[in-house]
């Protein structure tokens, strides 16, 4: 009967990896939003066009990342709930 419910042994060490991978994709993309903030404080002495195209391909990955975020958390892929 257990077997029909659930994991009689508990979870496979890969599902360990990958929602530790998850994790590690939310730190990253806060370090990423920490680092286009800083750009953008810096560079805002600089004008508009200093920004450049580093940082609207920064602001789209960021963007991506987010959604990625949002998908992680509705399919509960975020943190070891099994």
């Amino acid at each position: 009967e257990e077997l029909m419910i659930g994991f009689a042994h508990g979870m496979h060490w890969s599902a360990y990896v990958a929602q530790t991978i998850a994790l590690l994709g939310i730190l990253f993309l806060a370090g990423l939003l920490g680092s286009i903030f800083w750009r953008i404080v810096e560079r805002s002495k600089g004008g508009a066009a200093a920004f450049g195209s580093a940082g609207v391909l920064g602001l789209l990955t960021a963007v991506v990342g987010i959604a990625f975020v949002w998908f992680l958390w509705y399919w509960n892929l975020v943190g070891y709930r099994f």
